[in-house]
């Protein structure tokens, strides 16, 4: 992942910085465009920005793998029965190709759980 890759290349208050941009735009309960994760996943991203834990390169991998799933199970089904995806996808041949040859909503979406 990106973090991962800025966790390699930076030093430890470039990657306090960038780990707190990305608590507090999307995990911190008050964010703007907070994420959707489990109380265990907050639990521990909150230990980390109190200082409680350290920062580590996997500390968003479990927030990252469930919001893939819940895309994937979730917003990804719920958004193909929309007006707007009716009107504008299937109309394109690239999704009867991938229907075709089994190609499932994560396949679609570039993503590998």
């Amino acid at each position: 992942t990106a973090w991962k890759k800025k966790y390699e290349d930076s030093d430890r208050d470039e990657i306090a910085r960038q780990f707190l941009f990305i608590f507090n735009n999307f995990i911190a309960r008050n964010a703007a465009l907070r994420i959707n994760v489990n109380e265990e996943q907050y639990d521990q991203l909150y230990r980390v920005a109190d200082g409680v834990d350290d920062i580590t390169p996997e500390i968003f991998d479990s927030s990252i793998e469930l919001v893939l799933r819940n895309m994937r199970d979730n917003s990804w089904p719920r958004f193909r029965e929309t007006v707007l995806y009716k009107k504008h996808y299937m109309r394109t041949d690239s999704n009867s190709i991938g229907r075709s040859r089994g190609v499932s909503y994560t396949d679609e979406l570039g993503i590998s759980l």
